[in-house]
């Protein structure tokens, strides 16, 4: 009897390890079979990446993204702490997270919200063959770098140079001004006339989205106005008629006069003389400008008349609109103006009607007691 029980418990303890090492193996297997679906879910590059953004967004979110990639130190005189980590955080957290492939089948880009953050680039580690059945690649991290090293937040603004700019409440240095740009359009008058000059500022550094402001000198806010990755501070006056313009444009003056003259240009419609009406125009003109010389150079050339022989019959669809106060001294306005006339019949075809339609942006400043045109530009319809 004692023989049989101890036979009995040595079955048992062999029955239990055998049990034990079943588990075990059972425990093994589950844990690298579950190893295997999770790398064969992630077994393409837009599955990768997705489950590679969760493990950087839950570490962003607890202020731990330096575990993933390797932050720049930045500071800025803006800010009361300059904290990357905590400038993820509050993007992390704030934001719809978001990647996009690139050109490059193994780079993608993190975006928050409409915002570049990171690009990462993957390397592959080759195809894998598991259970008999799964085929797919194998991927790891080969480097993420941020998109930008100068911080999270580049402040690039446009400000007119008579105006301040702010960045969370703290007025930026002169010495900050990167460039000074001019209004292109009256660029070959600026040493005649005083006209508005644009502060070109670049700050960067930035860990946190700043608040940004520009004031003029009696610290009113002036408008700032979004122009794609730059912002534009000015605050230039905007009418839709002359009437609403009013005293902005000073003499009464009115763009249309030029516009027909310069309609009725290298014709006869101005008279026979004044070479072909240039006369006419240059009381408007700057001598020494581009305007002024290609006028000059087409009404002094040989049969330069732009028109055939014709019968002007009447000017209409006269109208100044968009118009744009820079300062006292310039302004700009679109300026249309119809020219009805026959052509004469030539004797191997017919007379006919024709409109020729002035359509131009002009470029006006104040200058020796009068406005002059220092630009214009066709608008095409």
């Amino acid at each position: 009897m004692a023989k049989r029980n101890k036979k009995w418990t040595t079955y048992k303890k062999s029955l239990l390890i055998f049990t034990l090492i079943l588990l075990v193996l059972a425990v093994y297997a589950l844990v690298y079979i579950t190893k295997v679906l999770k790398e064969y879910n992630v077994g393409d590059t837009a599955s990768f990446m997705s489950s590679y953004v969760e493990k950087i967004t839950a570490d962003a979110k607890k202020g731990k993204i330096s575990k993933d990639i390797k932050l720049q130190e930045v500071s800025s005189s803006y800010e009361k702490k300059s904290d990357l980590n905590e400038g993820y955080k509050t993007l992390f957290t704030n934001s719809k997270i978001s990647y996009k492939k690139t050109d490059d089948k193994l780079t993608f880009d993190i975006y928050a919200d409409d915002k570049k953050l990171l690009t990462v680039k993957f390397k592959d580690l080759g195809e894998k063959h598991a259970l008999g059945l799964l085929v797919y690649n194998e991927y790891d991290i080969d480097n993420i770098k941020t998109y930008d090293d100068k911080g999270l937040y580049t402040v690039n603004v446009e400000v007119a140079d008579n105006y301040d700019l702010y960045i969370n409440d703290i007025k930026v240095d002169k010495k900050e001004i990167k460039e000074t740009s001019i209004i292109p359009e009256f660029a070959e008058v600026y040493d005649l006339v005083e006209l508005p000059k644009f502060n070109h500022y670049e700050i960067t550094g930035l860990t946190f989205e700043p608040k940004i402001e520009v004031k003029d000198a009696s610290g009113n806010k002036i408008n700032i106005i979004e122009d794609g990755t730059n912002l534009y501070a000015a605050d230039f006056k905007k009418f839709n008629t002359l009437e609403e313009a009013g005293s902005n444009i000073k003499d009464n003056f009115n763009p249309i006069d030029f516009a027909t003259n310069w309609s009725k240009f290298l014709t006869w419609d101005l008279g026979d003389d004044h070479n072909l009406g240039f006369d006419y125009l240059a009381e408007n003109l700057i001598k020494g400008t581009d305007l002024y010389q290609r006028g000059y150079n087409w009404a002094t050339q040989v049969d330069i008349q732009f028109t055939s022989i014709h019968t002007l019959n009447s000017m209409t669809g006269q109208k100044v609109s968009n118009i744009t106060i820079y300062n006292d001294n310039a302004f700009s306005a679109e300026v249309e103006v119809d020219k009805n006339m026959t052509i004469q019949s030539n004797g191997e075809n017919p007379a006919f009607d024709k409109t020729d339609k002035f359509h131009e942006m002009m470029y006006f400043v104040y200058y020796d007691g009068a406005y002059r045109v220092i630009n214009m530009t066709t608008i095409v319809e």
